[in-house]
């Protein structure tokens, strides 16, 4: 039994139209993941890390940073991360360390929380600026916590969003 014209053009346009809208939502997804404008938190002096992408067309030159940890007399240690994983993919499979940095945070005027701000250029990681998913991992610890009593609760740990280099 044929299938009338009319039912064809309709069956086509509606399978157009949901080829479409997954075309849009991966879209959509892939943008969320990757893009070079999001922020992990925003930089409002609110506890956590802050990411600032500086880019030239689709070239990244600078990562813009700042951590507040939620104590004073911080110590923070800063990793780059990258993996070679195919386009689109964040998956954290054959991660490398590409960048180590560790910082002194300064207290806040109430010297309650410290904070520290700093920009990371991708000619001072390991390789450059290759292809890639990038993250940056951020570790404060404050340095008047004890490491050897159990009592270290004044640390904190973020992972930005992943990025790509160019």
């Amino acid at each position: 039994m044929a299938v009338p014209a009319k039912k064809r053009r309709h069956v086509w346009a509606i399978v157009a139209g949901v080829l479409l809208v997954a075309a849009a939502a991966v879209f959509t997804v892939s943008r969320l993941i990757l893009s070079p404008s999001q922020s992990s938190q925003a930089s409002d002096g609110k506890a956590g890390m802050s990411v600032k992408y500086n880019r030239s067309g689709r070239k990244l030159k600078s990562v813009h940073i700042t951590v507040n940890p939620t104590f004073p007399n911080a110590k923070i240690h800063i990793e780059v991360l990258r993996s070679g994983g195919s386009s689109g993919s964040t998956s954290t499979a054959g991660e490398t360390v590409v960048y180590k940095k560790q910082v002194s945070a300064k207290n806040t005027p109430a010297g309650t929380t410290s904070t520290w701000s700093g920009t990371l250029a991708p000619s001072d990681w390991d390789g450059g600026c290759r292809p890639g998913v990038y993250w940056i991992y951020e570790n404060a610890v404050s340095t008047s916590a004890s490491l050897t009593n159990g009592n270290n609760t004044d640390s904190q740990s973020e992972t930005s969003d992943r990025f790509r280099c160019g």
